[in-house]
Formats: C-alpha cells, structure tokens, sequence
C-alpha cells in the first residue's frame, strides 16, 4: 500500500483512573462516542437480525408463535378456574397477550444486553470501538420482534371489537423507559458477566421466574377513568 493512501488513526491511551478523572464529562465523551458509532450499531443490529432468521423455515413467525402458546396456556389456566382472575375491564386474551409482549420485550432486551460482551469474543479485546455500542445493539433485536408482535396484538383487539382510546398515543413513549431500564441494567450485568459466567444464567432463571410470578391475572381494581381504558 503506498504511503500517502494509509489511514492515520489517533491515538488514544486508556489508564486505570482515567474515567474517574473524568467526572460527569464522562457522559458527554460517551454520547459523543456512541454518536459517531451510530452506523457500527445498526450493523450489528443487522447482523444480530439476519443471523437469527438465516436458513430458518418459519422466520419471523418464531417472534409470534412463542407468546401466542403462553396465551393459549394461560387462557386455558384462567377458564379452567386454575388461575382464577375475577372481573377484568378486557378479554384476557387482549390482556394477556399484550402485557407478555411487553414483559418479552424487557426480558429479551435485557438477556440479550447481558450477554452481549460475552458472545462478541475476541471482537471486545482485539479492535478498538466504543464498548458500549454492543450493549445498546443487543436492543434491536427485540425490538424488532416486538413490532412484529404488534400484528396479532392488533388483530386480536378488532376480534374483540375493542378500539382503543387516544391515551394509546402514549405507549410508545411509555415504552422507552422499559427499554432504557433495559440498557441500563445490561451495563452492569453485561461487565458482570465477563468476570462471572454465572451471572448470564442467574439472569435468565430470574427472567423467567419474573414471567409467572408477574401479576398478569391480577383482580382489577375497579376504577371509572384508569390505564385499562386504553
């Protein structure tokens, strides 16, 4: 390669108390960082996506099929007087199916975000980018089968003939802190678990325990004007 096409990187040299200099400016360096990575994390979010439904038979139908049979078994639970739940202000499976999307969004979001440092290899140790860009693509992957999650949502809400009000405007802002809660917990479990192996289990086990222990046949507590007429 001749001399005048090479490419000259800065250089940029990392030690122990660097950040702790730092103080709050960190924040200002890592929103700079993650700003100039911005196309590195939709590479990987298209990597993460494509990887996942290449060579697969039912493709995008594997974000669907897993919520509808966790509402089909509940559903049965709850007419069969096994998860008695009482009066309900929706169908339960208009409940059900969209408060299980939800949690999956949180829950796959996190344990992709856990797991994110560990499954990119030698990629974390051997090229130089902002960490930080792993953590926050492992999102998009569950994201993306949430909307897709959305399709059924919406079909079972028309079978049901139920419309929703314009408070519904507001889920897509009361979404972010799910998924910033999300990110937030991934920094520190994903750092967890680069030192402890344990900790990405431990993580999942606690997921799926949060999915049936969460009150999703919970009484409704009767109220004229609440969240429920969404």
């Amino acid at each position: 390669m001749p001399a005048s096409s090479k490419i000259h990187l800065p250089e940029k040299i990392y030690t122990p108390d660097a950040m702790r200099k730092a103080g709050i400016r960190i924040w200002g360096t890592m929103t700079r960082e993650l700003w100039s990575a911005r196309e590195l994390i939709w590479r990987l979010v298209y990597r993460d996506i494509s990887a996942r439904y290449r060579q697969s038979v039912l493709g995008y139908i594997w974000a669907i099929l897993p919520p509808l049979v966790t509402v089909a078994i509940f559903t049965f639970l709850t007419s069969n007087r096994v998860l008695p739940i009482g009066e309900m202000p929706l169908p339960y499976p208009v409940f059900a199916l969209w408060s299980i999307g939800v949690w999956q969004l949180f829950s796959q979001s996190l344990a992709a975000c856990t797991n994110s440092l560990t499954n990119a290899g030698s990629l974390v140790t051997k090229i130089n980018f902002p960490k930080e860009t792993l953590v926050i693509s492992a999102v998009g992957q569950p994201l993306i089968d949430f909307l897709i999650r959305l399709l059924p949502t919406i079909i079972v809400f028309f079978w049901y003939e139920i419309i929703p009000s314009l408070a519904a405007l507001w889920i897509p802002i009361l979404l972010i802190p799910v998924i910033l809660m999300a990110i937030g917990l991934g920094f520190f479990f994903a750092i967890a678990n680069l030192a402890i192996r344990d900790i990405g289990n431990a993580v999942g086990m606690a997921l799926t325990f949060g999915m049936f222990a969460a009150r999703y046949s919970i009484r409704h507590r009767s109220q004229p004007h609440s969240f429920w007429s969404i």
